[in-house]
């Protein structure tokens, strides 16, 4: 992830080669189509598990039998939702990191090389979490939408199911939950970031 940066640096043209915004843009899109690649297999079977209506324990080598011939099919389902999920919460999330890093440079009179101190990493993590938190959200709530309850719908659809059902805070189920998450790999990862990048 580090690296990604670097990677863009020599092959984007030169006058985005300095452009950090940019470059975590690319970085951001880069891990969420990485990790909507690996993690889309495993929700799918997850969510199955869990929203599946027979009485009875169902294995895992009963639920491959049963998607046998469409396999690659059925357990990319949902990929679309996720890929999006994934990319916006990677590059809000280092978006965010940069605005708030630079800011706590400007008004703190730290040059670039300089390390930022865990005095201002920590409320930066909390800006970054509940930043990252209020954009997400909603689109983790499409994404589960979209897999569990109707699979064919469409963005549109699914947001208008949701609006229906809970009204705007339909798109916030879980919000403190999912902030608390947030925090944690927030808390981790700021401060984690400005020792690898520093």
């Amino acid at each position: 992830m580090v690296g990604l940066p670097n990677f863009y640096k020599d092959v984007l043209p030169v006058d985005m080669q300095e452009n950090k915004q940019v470059l975590k843009l690319f970085t951001g899109v880069s891990i969420g189509i990485l990790e909507a690649s690996l993690l889309c297999p495993v929700e799918r079977v997850k969510v199955h598990f869990m929203t599946q209506v027979t009485g009875g324990a169902q294995s895992y080598a009963s639920f491959f039998n049963s998607i046998r011939g469409n396999a690659f099919k059925e357990l990319f389902r949902g990929y679309s939702p996720l890929l999006v999920r994934q990319s916006l919460n990677w590059t809000i999330f280092l978006q965010t990191d940069l605005f708030v890093k630079s800011r706590i440079r400007s008004v703190t009179d730290l040059r670039e090389d300089e390390e930022i101190s865990a005095y201002y990493l920590i409320p930066a993590s909390v800006i970054v979490a509940f930043t990252n938190t209020s954009l997400v959200m909603p689109f983790d709530c499409l994404k589960t939408h979209m897999e569990k309850v109707n699979p064919t719908s469409t963005y549109a659809e699914a947001a208008q199911a949701i609006y229906t059902k809970g009204g705007m805070l339909g798109f916030f189920t879980g919000v403190r939950l999912r902030f608390m998450l947030y925090f944690t790999s927030s808390l981790f990862t700021v401060n984690l970031l400005e020792k690898l990048e520093g």
